[in-house]
């Protein structure tokens, strides 16, 4: 049987225990660390920290949803406010912003979803454009494109099955 030895935390563990519990929580600083999350639990609650408890919107962090809620990703919006892009969401809603949860497609995109459709699976081509299955997928609808060429033999495969 293993003997259990108490494991030190480090300066800096504890550092980024302190910066990031309040903000993000337990399971992204046992990310970070590589720390067991319930031993960061144990350790914030020794420290007294406390972890994504309710922080009230102020005025200033409306003022600035307002300002920049069409111009802005939710998670861009989130880490500037250093909140959470799930408390976010909500109150850009509350506003009256349709928040923008897909990336919009850019014409360089478009053209070489055009252009490797054909060629490419859809999967290969939602890794290389780094984007989702189902949003190449839906692209590709909304742009009439089909996969018929790709599915029509091509003369050296019916020339071999004649021979």
């Amino acid at each position: 049987m293993k003997s259990q030895r108490k494991r030190t935390w480090t300066r800096a563990e504890i550092a980024l225990l302190r910066r990031y519990y309040p903000l993000e929580g337990a399971k992204a600083v046992s990310r970070m660390t590589g720390i067991k999350y319930w031993k960061v639990k144990l350790k914030a609650k020794e420290l007294g920290l406390r972890g994504l408890a309710y922080r009230f919107w102020s005025r200033e962090e409306d003022r600035y949803l307002k300002r920049w809620g069409r111009k802005k990703t939710a998670d861009e919006l989130a880490r500037e406010l250093f909140r959470r892009r799930e408390t976010v969401v909500p109150r850009l809603r509350r506003m009256g912003f349709k928040t923008r949860l897909v990336r919009p497609w850019t014409e360089r995109e478009r053209n070489q979803l055009r252009q490797e459709y054909d060629t490419l699976g859809l999967r290969r081509l939602a890794r290389k454009m780094g984007r989702t299955l189902y949003s190449v997928s839906s692209q590709a609808k909304r742009m009439d494109l089909s996969r018929r060429a790709r599915h029509v033999k091509s003369d050296r495969t019916i020339a071999r099955k004649q021979s």
